[in-house]
C-alpha cells in the first residue's frame, strides 16, 4: 500500500473533512466517538496529526463523546500557515466548530497540543466548557529554565527542525545528524551512543 492509498484508508475510516480557516487555508479534520455526543477537541501534540484520537474511538463513544481532531497548519492534509503562533489555534478551532454547528465545546491537549488547548479556552470563554492541558510545555523563552534538560535527541531534533522553518528531513538523515536547537546549528550522532540509540 502507497501513501496515497494508506490516506485515503484512514481518511475513509476516520470521517475525514475539510474546513476553511478564516484566512481561507484549508485544515483537515476527523471525528471520533459518538456523533451526537458533547463536543471535545483534542489538540495533538508534536508531531502528530488528526488521528490521534482514532485509537480510542470505541472508549470516547462509551461516555458519551464527540471528539474532534485536525491537523494542526503544516501537519498532514492543513495548509502550513508561515509565522504561525500558539494563539492562532485559536481561530482555527473556532472556524471548524462554526463549520461544524457546534456552539460550546471543550477543548484537551496533551504535550505541544496543551499550550494550544489553553489558548482556545482563554480566548473562548463563551464557547469553551472546561479545558485539559496533559503534559503541556513550558513557554520557550521562559528566563532561567533549561527547556532541552533532560529531553530525548529526537525530540531536540524536531523541535529544532520546526524552529528553522524546515520539514523534518527523511528518516535515513537523522542518522548522521540533525538541528541542534541549542545552537542554532547541525550536528553529529556520530559519537554519542546516547542519542544514536535514541533513533
Amino acid at each position: 500500500m502507497n501513501t496515497v492509498q494508506e490516506d485515503a484508508v484512514m481518511a475513509g475510516a476516520s470521517g475525514t473533512q475539510k474546513a476553511a480557516a478564516a484566512d481561507g487555508r484549508t485544515l483537515t479534520i476527523a471525528e471520533w466517538g459518538d456523533p451526537d455526543g458533547f463536543p471535545v477537541f483534542f489538540l495533538h501534540g508534536t508531531p502528530g496529526s488528526r488521528f490521534v484520537g482514532q485509537a480510542f474511538s470505541g472508549a470516547y463513544a462509551s461516555v458519551g463523546a464527540r471528539v474532534i481532531t485536525y491537523d494542526r497548519p503544516g501537519y498532514g492534509g492543513s495548509d502550513r500557515f508561515r509565522g504561525r503562533r500558539v494563539v492562532n489555534s485559536v481561530a482555527d478551532v473556532s472556524a471548524i466548530a462554526d463549520s461544524l454547528g457546534i456552539e460550546r465545546f471543550a477543548v484537551s491537549g496533551g504535550s505541544w497540543g496543551g499550550p494550544h488547548s489553553l489558548a482556545v479556552a482563554a480566548r473562548l470563554p463563551e464557547r469553551v466548557t472546561r479545558a485539559a492541558c496533559r503534559a503541556g510545555v513550558a513557554p520557550f523563552d521562559m528566563p532561567g529554565f533549561d527547556w532541552f534538560a533532560d529531553m530525548d535527541a529526537a525530540n531536540i531534533d524536531e523541535i529544532g527542525w520546526a524552529l528553522g522553518g524546515r520539514r523534518r528531513p527523511r528518516p535515513r538523515n537523522r542518522a548522521n545528524g540533525g538541528w541542534d536547537a541549542r545552537t542554532g546549528s547541525r550536528r553529529s550522532f556520530q559519537g554519542d551512543q546516547r542519542q544514536r540509540g535514541a533513533l
